[in-house]
């Protein structure tokens, strides 16, 4: 999960980089930025999510064990 995020933000970076350095150097940003961001987007949401959903059934299979719950 970790190394997805990182690499969705590592995405994102590159994408903003292209687009500041191709709208400083006089032109429109093209479709190699809006490719990148369409990748990393869903990277850095489904991680997050992932991460969320994770620790959620962590704590709930801690709770089930600490009550002498089996999980």
């Amino acid at each position: 999960m970790v190394r997805a995020w990182g690499l969705g933000y590592v995405l994102l970076g590159i994408s903003l980089t292209i687009e500041s350095v191709t709208v400083v150097a006089g032109g429109e940003p093209g479709w190699p930025a809006d490719v990148i961001r369409w990748v990393a987007g869903p990277l850095v949401v489904g991680s997050i999510l992932a991460a969320f959903l994770s620790r959620r059934w962590e704590r709930r299979r801690a709770r089930a064990v600490n009550e002498g719950r089996q999980a």
